[in-house]
């Protein structure tokens, strides 16, 4: 239970022989307004913009959200996918650099989103990394600037109009027509950027016309960019084999020739309950009929374990003979000399020497040159119909320089051993 104390009003008696002065209101000129002492203020603010949003997102026949901006180059970031990333159930997924290169809508990957630009489906030239080849369907983001973005819907369900292909949800991105300015339009914007590091300054600058002719049914827009990065990173790793995973202390060679393992294996750490512990790793055919199969994962850790020296590893696993590479067929046979050497391998791993893996200082510089076009026509024929043309012209240039300072390392290289 809660309570609140009770409020007493109190009357303050007068003391004998004071008065109560009440100051006297002074005379208003004549002629003269009361309200001459107000100053008109002005308050703007894009409640129109955000008004717009929810009435998207209320009128939609599923989830949705949207940003709308209320002029040009209102939004305050770099590029369209930034922006996105201020939705909810959006996850922005940086580059080495920091900025938003895709996104992920609903815990689903980039690959499952899809990008629509003015109805017509967005596809990266080098998928999600332009560096990694372009196999993938993801869009990067960092060629899209944000300064002619008219609204950004994230539909996060699906309705039977839409284009198949947006499993995690789909990204409709719409752009500024010259039909949308009252009046004639022409924006510049110059800025710059600076690396923290290297203490360079890069340009960055925009340039949009907009007019409308024929009594305002067409309307004509130009939008150019140019924009230049010059990135550069630095930091500190544990070298040790670069696709391979090797970090830390690692086992390539037997140093010291100590008939004594450095380790053993222990079969009983082998996960019996998974079923690919016990199968063969590899089948090869035979002639005529039938699987030579190699050893599974638990034979190949009991006899490693079992074998006391090098010579009894070369016993179990010996190479495959004469009499069964005949009998398995000519295309299987490479592949199960490989396997029989790699067992043997594993076998002989027991007697390798621990080596370091040295750290090293990795600085990775990027030059990143963008420039973008679009030229759009809109011409009203009705209230009711629009038809419109439009080109656009995207060229994207990134130089990136990797550098490596190693304490030094062992490499294998055909069979040689070099330190």
């Amino acid at each position: 239970m809660m309570g609140a104390p009770l409020a007493h009003a109190q009357e303050q008696e007068q003391a004998p022989g004071t008065q109560v002065q009440t100051p006297e209101a002074k005379p208003q000129p004549a002629g003269q307004k009361a309200d001459d002492g107000v100053q008109q203020v002005k308050v703007v603010a894009t409640r129109a913009s955000q008004q717009s949003s929810i009435d998207r997102k209320k009128n939609a026949a599923t989830a949705i959200d949207s940003i709308v901006a209320e002029d040009v180059g209102s939004l305050p970031d770099r590029n369209v996918g930034e922006a996105i990333s201020r939705i909810a159930g959006i996850a922005l997924d940086r580059g080495d650099f920091g900025e938003g290169v895709t996104v992920s809508v609903r815990g689903n990957g980039p690959d499952l989103t899809r990008v629509e630009l003015d109805g017509q489906a967005v596809q990266s030239a080098g998928g999600s990394d332009m560096a990694g080849g372009g196999d993938g369907r993801a869009v990067e983001f960092r060629q899209l600037s944000a300064d002619l973005i008219k609204s950004v819907d994230v539909v996060k369900g699906s309705t039977a109009d839409m284009t198949e292909g947006s499993l995690g949800g789909g990204i409709q991105i719409k752009t500024r027509t010259g039909l949308d300015f009252k009046k004639p339009f022409a924006s510049l914007r110059m800025a710059g950027s600076q690396n923290s590091l290297n203490k360079k300054w890069q340009p960055d600058a925009n340039l949009i016309l907009a007019n409308k002719y024929m009594k305002g049914r067409l309307g004509l827009l130009l939008n150019a960019s140019t924009t230049t990065l010059d990135n550069e990173g630095h930091k500190t790793e544990v070298s040790g084999g670069g696709n391979n995973g090797w970090q830390g202390y690692y086992r390539l060679f037997d140093f010291d020739n100590s008939p004594e393992k450095t380790f053993s294996y222990q079969p009983g750490t082998v996960n019996t309950a998974d079923a690919t512990s016990t199968t063969p790793l590899l089948r090869s055919a035979l002639a005529g009929g039938g699987f030579f199969n190699s050893a599974t994962p638990l034979e190949m850790v009991t006899r490693s374990a079992g074998a006391g020296s090098k010579d009894e590893c070369r016993a179990i696993f010996a190479p495959i003979s004469a009499a069964q590479l005949n009998q398995i067929a000519s295309t299987a046979r490479t592949a199960a000399q490989t396997q029989r050497t790699n067992e043997l391998n594993t076998c002989l791993n027991q007697w390798n020497d621990y080596s370091p893996s040295g750290p090293r200082y990795v600085v990775r510089r990027e030059i990143d040159r963008r420039k973008n076009l679009d030229l759009r026509a809109d011409f009203k024929v009705t209230d009711e119909l629009t038809v419109y043309s439009k080109g656009s012209y995207n060229k994207r240039h990134n130089d990136i320089n990797t550098l490596a300072y190693s304490l030094g390392n062992f490499s294998v290289q055909n069979g040689a051993t070099n330190v």
